[in-house]
C-alpha cells in the first residue's frame, strides 16, 4: 500500500467544506502528509458587467476571494501540522479538473464531499472514483472522522488486499475495530448440477470461508478481527453492503475499486462506484492501485 503523502481536498464553498478540512487534518496526520492541495472548481471566474457596477467590492478577482476564504477556514482547523498547504481555484468542468489536477499533483488520496439527497447525487463522485489514479475518501457532512469500527467489504482480489492493508493502518492508528464483509451469491445455472438453491448456497459459503482463510494467511494479523458472510439473493452487492453497513455500528467503509478490465471499470462502473450513491452516513474510502487505468483515462479526458 502506498503512503498518503500528497492529498487533494475538493472544496466548493458550502457548509460541507469545514468537514472536509477536518478530514484532511485527520488523514493528513494519519498518513504523515507532506503536501495538501485545497482546490475549488468553479464553472466561470468571470462576473457579469452589471454585477461589477452594482457591487464594486466584487471587482477584486474572484479566484483571489475564494482563495482567501479557503485560507481563513484552513488556518482555523490546522494547528501544529507539519506539511505544506497549497491553494488553487480552477475553472471548468469539476470532474475533468479534479481528475487532471490529481494527476498533475501526483495525489495519493482525494477527499471529496458527498451530499445527501442532492439532485443528481453521485454523478460527479461516480465519475471520479472510476477515473482517478489514486484512492478517494467520500465524506458526508455529519460523518465521524475518527472511526471506532471499520467495515471492510472484500472479494479476495488483489485490490481487496490493498484495502485490508489500508484498513489495518487506519485501525492501528485510531484503535478501531475491523469487520470484514464478504458478499456471496449463487451462480446462474446452479440447477444443472442437481443441487437446490439452498444446497448450492451452502457450497458457496464454504468456498468463501476457505478463500477467507487463504486471504488472511498472507496479511498482517489484526486483533479481534471479525468476519461476516452475507448471501446476496438479488445480485446487487452494493445494496447488500449498504444495507449491512446501515444496520451496524460502523462509521467508516474501506473497500477496493475493481473492474474485470480497465474498460469495464471506467464505462460500466464498479461496486465501489455504485456504493457511494447510497444514502450512507459514514465516510467511504475507495482504495485503488496507484496509476490504475492511467492510459485509458488520458484518452477519455481528451474526448
Amino acid at each position: 500500500m502506498y503512503d498518503l503523502k500528497r492529498m487533494l481536498v475538493c472544496l466548493d464553498q458550502s457548509e460541507i467544506d469545514q468537514t472536509l478540512i477536518k478530514a484532511a487534518a485527520e488523514y493528513g496526520n494519519l498518513g504523515q502528509a507532506t503536501d495538501i492541495y485545497f482546490v475549488t472548481v468553479v464553472k466561470s471566474l468571470e462576473l457579469p458587467d452589471d454585477l461589477k457596477e452594482e457591487f464594486p467590492d466584487l471587482q477584486k478577482p474572484l479566484d483571489e476571494k475564494i482563495e482567501q476564504q479557503m485560507r481563513e477556514r484552513i488556518n482555523e482547523a490546522f494547528t501544529g501540522v507539519n506539511c505544506r498547504f497549497h491553494f488553487d481555484v480552477l475553472e471548468g468542468d469539476p470532474t475533468k479538473q479534479i481528475i487532471h489536477w490529481s494527476r498533475v499533483k501526483e495525489a495519493d488520496l482525494i477527499i471529496v464531499g458527498k451530499k445527501k439527497f442532492h439532485l443528481g447525487k453521485g454523478l460527479v463522485s461516480r465519475n471520479i472514483v472510476n477515473l482517478v489514479h489514486c484512492s478517494v475518501l467520500f465524506v458526508t457532512q455529519e460523518a465521524r472522522l475518527r472511526p471506532a469500527h471499520i467495515l471492510l467489504p472484500i472479494d479476495f482480489s488483489e485490490v481487496s488486499h490493498l484495502a485490508y492493508q489500508e484498513a489495518v493502518r487506519i485501525g492501528k492508528a485510531v484503535q478501531a475495530r475491523i469487520t470484514c464483509l464478504h458478499i456471496y451469491s449463487v451462480p446462474t445455472g446452479y440447477h444443472t448440477t442437481g443441487k437446490t438453491y439452498e444446497e448450492f448456497a451452502d457450497i458457496m459459503l464454504n468456498n468463501a470461508r476457505n478463500y477467507y482463510k487463504d486471504f488472511l494467511s498472507t496479511e498482517e494479523e489484526y486483533p479481534d478481527l471479525q468476519v461476516e458472510f452475507v448471501l446476496d439473493k438479488h445480485n446487487d452487492p452494493d445494496k447488500a453492503i449498504a444495507k449491512f453497513a446501515a444496520a451496524g455500528p460502523y462509521d467508516l467503509i474501506v473497500l477496493g475499486s475493481k473492474g474485470r478490465t480497465a474498460l469495464s471499470s471506467v464505462l460500466l462502473g464498479s461496486v465501489a462506484a455504485k456504493l457511494i450513491k447510497e444514502d450512507l452516513e459514514m465516510p467511504v474510502l475507495v482504495v485503488k492501485p496507484k496509476d490504475h487505468n492511467m492510459g485509458l483515462v488520458e484518452a477519455i479526458l481528451q474526448l
